[in-house]
C-alpha cells in the first residue's frame, strides 16, 4: 500500500466509519487477489518470460474504491450476513 492508498482509505473511513474501513480493506483485498492471480496466470501463459508475471505491479486504489462502493451498496446485506 502506498501513501495514496492510505489517503483514500482515510477518506473512505470518514464516510463509512471504522466498520466500513475494515470491510473495504477486506473486500478490496479479495477482489485484488483474484485479479492478481488471473493476471499472473494470463501473463505466464501468454509470454515466455515468467519473471515478468511476478514483477508486474497492480495498483490497489481501484480495488479499495470498488470495495467501498460494494460496501455502501450492500451494507445491510453484509451486516445481516456477518455482523448481526
Amino acid at each position: 500500500m502506498g501513501e495514496g492508498d492510505f489517503d483514500l482509505l482515510f477518506l473512505i473511513g470518514a464516510f463509512t466509519g471504522i466498520i466500513g474501513c475494515w470491510a473495504t480493506i477486506t473486500i478490496g483485498s479479495m477482489i485484488g487477489s483474484i485479479v492478481g492471480i488471473i493476471n499472473i496466470a494470463y501473463l505466464r501463459l501468454s509470454t515466455t518470460n515468467t519473471d515478468a508475471s511476478l514483477t508486474t505491479k497492480i495498483p490497489f486504489g481501484p480495488f479499495l474504491a470498488l470495495g467501498a462502493i460494494l460496501y455502501v451498496m450492500l451494507q445491510k446485506q453484509l451486516c445481516f450476513l456477518f455482523l448481526c
